[in-house]
C-alpha cells in the first residue's frame, strides 16, 4: 500500500517544527521557524488564523481534547525564550505563558492525567527537565532533572500518569507522575531504554 497526497502547501523560506491535528478533526495546528502559531483548514489547507509572531521560534505544540486550546514550546537559551505559551483557539489570543526551563523546548502537551481535579500540562527541554504544571496558576508542580541525559527530545502520556521521555545521550526514560500527596507531588525514574 502507498499513500498519495491530497493538497500541499508550502510558505516560503519557513521550516515547520511541528504540527498536530485537532481530534475533532476541524483545524490542524502548526509551529515554525517563523515563530508563529498558524491553524489550518484540514480540507482545503487554507490557513484559518496565524497568531501574533512570539520572540523565540516556536520548537513544539499541543491541542487540548476539547480543540479549546493550543500548547507551545519556544526555543532559547540562558531564560530568554524557554516558555511554553497556552493560546485561546476560540478568542485567538495569549491565555498564559509558562517560565522555568533555560533551555529550549522541545516537547509539550496536556496530560491525560489531572491532580486533584486541576488540568495538568507537562513538557520537557534541552536543559534535561521534565516538568509538570498546574494550567490554572502556572506553577510547575513537579520537576525532573534527568542529569547526564543531555537534550530532552518529546514526551508523550498515559493516563496511568506514566510519562515517556526520549533523549540525546540516554535514550528514552520511563517515568512517573506521583500526587498521592497533594503537597508534595513527584516524577520518578521507572525505566530507562
Amino acid at each position: 500500500m502507498t499513500g498519495t497526497s491530497t493538497l500541499t502547501t508550502s510558505i516560503s523560506r519557513n521550516l515547520v517544527t511541528c504540527i498536530k491535528w485537532a481530534l475533532d478533526e476541524s483545524f490542524i495546528a502548526q509551529t515554525s521557524e517563523d515563530k508563529e502559531l498558524r491553524l489550518w483548514d484540514p480540507k482545503t489547507l487554507e490557513t484559518i488564523f496565524a497568531f501574533p509572531k512570539k520572540q523565540s521560534i516556536l520548537t513544539t505544540c499541543d491541542i487540548s481534547t476539547d480543540s479549546l486550546y493550543c500548547l507551545t514550546g519556544s526555543s532559547g537559551g540562558n531564560n530568554f525564550g524557554c516558555e511554553l505559551t497556552l493560546w485561546d483557539i476560540r478568542q485567538q489570543k495569549v491565555l498564559s505563558e509558562f517560565k522555568g526551563h533555560n533551555q529550549g523546548v522541545s516537547g509539550c502537551m496536556f496530560l491525560p492525567m489531572h491532580q486533584e481535579g486541576k488540568g495538568l500540562i507537562a513538557s520537557c527541554a534541552a536543559d534535561s527537565t521534565v516538568r509538570i504544571w498546574d494550567r490554572e496558576t502556572k506553577d510547575c508542580v513537579c520537576l525532573a532533572s534527568l542529569d547526564g541525559a543531555g537534550p530532552l527530545t518529546s514526551l508523550t502520556a498515559y493516563p496511568d500518569s506514566s510519562l515517556l521521555v526520549s533523549s540525546f545521550n540516554q535514550g528514552i526514560h520511563l517515568l512517573s507522575a506521583d500526587f498521592s500527596n497533594p503537597h508534595d507531588p513527584q516524577i520518578r525514574r521507572r525505566l530507562q531504554y
